[in-house]
């Protein structure tokens, strides 16, 4: 089924409040009425979480892909730089980023403080992950606006736990 974001058809098994339609991206979306909209994976599961991870580095988002993979009910979508994930961010909705600082185009910082400045993307949860070490480094990204901060070589626990709090999952 191909979908202009108005089909729509009733959810099998569900009740006339449970709607299942594909938003303009053709993703498959759900809308249950008094839980919000939920998102579907190729998978046919559905998400209640979408996270973006911003890397130029395709091994680099495989590996933060991979840490994620082991929470519930999560969609996870990649951008290569900052200006690919803006694109991504004003089409779509995430509840959380992780980003890289340095990548070609636009860096982490500046995608940081784009997001922060737009009043439709400034609630949005940012962990930073770089090789980028320095005390000033971490306070200058949390003055920007960054949620988190995490230095490669990342640990998958650390990431893990990082999502976990800022997308508020127990």
């Amino acid at each position: 089924m191909r979908g202009n974001g108005r089909d729509r058809l009733t959810a099998a098994g569900g009740t006339d409040a449970s709607v299942v339609g594909l938003s303009q991206g053709g993703r498959l979306v759900a809308m249950d009425e008094g839980k919000g909209l939920h998102h579907g994976r190729a998978d046919g599961t559905m998400t209640d979480k979408r996270i973006l991870i911003v890397d130029d580095s395709p091994t680099m988002r495989q590996l933060i892909a991979f840490a994620l993979k082991r929470l519930p009910n999560v969609e996870i979508l990649e951008a290569n730089d900052g200006v690919e994930a803006l694109k991504k961010l004003s089409g779509e909705r995430f509840d959380l980023i992780f980003t890289d600082i340095n990548m070609p185009v636009m860096d982490g910082l500046k995608l940081v403080g784009l997001v922060r400045s737009d009043p439709a993307l400034s609630a949005i949860p940012i962990a930073i992950i770089s090789t980028e070490g320095a005390a000033e480094d971490r306070e200058r990204a949390l003055a920007l606006g960054a949620n988190d901060y995490i230095t490669k070589p990342i640990q998958a626990t650390r990431v893990f736990a990082v999502a976990r709090e800022l997308l508020g999952i127990s």
